[in-house]
């Protein structure tokens, strides 16, 4: 039988098998995501370790060195994160060790687990953000396209799902890209909310006795600031994240209602529009039918949206400052989010 990893915080006896399971839980699959931030985070610190006299050039070097091989094999899919090493950092440390032996072991001074999370997380949460902000740019120009190409088409407004007054498809187009514009904006405000480094801040508390740059290893990394006050990052969890899913929510809520509208127009009663075959689905006992369930799914996301924004407004609620594990929901339900 194969010898039972022990886990980077071990002193004395290990943790009862169900107590793993249990306080890992899904975590180390959203772990293997951010996996390859962590190690970009993870060289930012080593090269802060060099100004604070912990590391010297050449050791540098190698860290980095190393550091870029399991990034490239973490973004290939050839490294992950097991139940057994709990998290991304366990992984990056026992590789480092592994590979560079008492050079590998020195990368965690100056460091906890709760800030080398928080800083893989919102180097992860920045760059899903970006990849948003586009793909809802694409959807305004496809509907300012539809907008122009059917500013003359003839269709009926409603109030109250009764006939109210006529208008042109064009004008139902443009009216969803124009909030979708709006939306735009609240994701780049959350883009600034979390761009801001919490490295430095360890456990929470700081680290009184090592000189760390932290405004430097910030500026490595593309972060626009450093939380100044350590005792903010861990009372920012889920706040900050807060932010992240709200953006995501706005953004659902206008598709949600975008999809409806099409969902209801493609019906027989209605006619407005046909969709294509390649975007349906068929009945497996009614094979005359094409199902909208891409709308339908699309609309109904919209709901798991709204329950992971309400997941990171009220785990932190109610728990004293400091770090607690019950705000490790705050990742996965922001994680989800985007």
């Amino acid at each position: 039988m194969a010898k039972k990893k022990k886990p980077v915080w071990f002193k004395g006896r290990m943790a009862a098998d169900w107590v793993t399971r249990f306080t890992v839980g899904d975590d180390y699959l959203w772990d293997t995501l951010l996996l390859p931030f962590d190690a970009v985070a993870t060289a930012a610190h080593a090269e802060g370790l060099v100004d604070a006299g912990v590391l010297d050039l050449d050791e540098l070097r190698a860290v980095k060195a190393a550091l870029g091989r399991i990034k490239r094999k973490a973004e290939a899919g050839e490294v992950g994160v097991t139940p057994e090493d709990e998290d991304c950092h366990t992984v990056i440390e026992r590789y480092l060790t592994a590979e560079l032996g008492e050079i590998g072991e020195k990368i965690h001074t100056g460091r906890s687990r709760n800030d080398q999370v928080l800083a893989a997380l919102r180097l992860f949460l920045r760059d899903r953000l970006i990849t948003i902000a586009r793909a809802t740019s694409e959807i305004v120009e496809m509907l300012c396209g539809v907008a122009e190409e059917y500013d003359d088409a003839l269709m009926p407004g409603y109030t109250h799902m009764q006939l109210a007054m006529p208008t042109t498809a064009g004008l139902w187009a443009a009216g969803y890209a124009e909030l979708l514009v709006t939306d735009i904006r609240a994701v780049r405000a959350a883009h600034d909310q979390i761009n801001t480094s919490p490295l430095g801040s360890a456990a929470g508390y700081g680290v009184p006795h090592l000189k760390l740059l932290r405004k430097k290893v910030a500026k490595t990394l593309g972060f626009k600031e450093v939380q100044s006050n350590v005792t903010a990052v861990q009372l920012s969890r889920g706040k900050l994240e807060l932010h992240v899913a709200h953006a995501c929510v706005q953004i659902g809520a206008t598709l949600n209602r975008m999809a409806s509208d099409l969902v209801l127009f493609n019906t027989s009663e209605f006619g407005f529009v046909r969709l294509p075959e390649e975007y349906t689905t068929g009945s497996s006992i009614m094979p005359q039918k094409r199902n909208p369930d891409v709308l339908e799914l699309a609309r109904a996301v919209y709901h798991r949206l709204t329950a992971e924004m309400h997941v990171l407004a009220s785990v932190p609620a109610n728990l004293p400052s400091g770090y607690h594990r019950d705000l490790q929901l705050t990742k996965a339900a922001v994680m989800q989010s985007v």
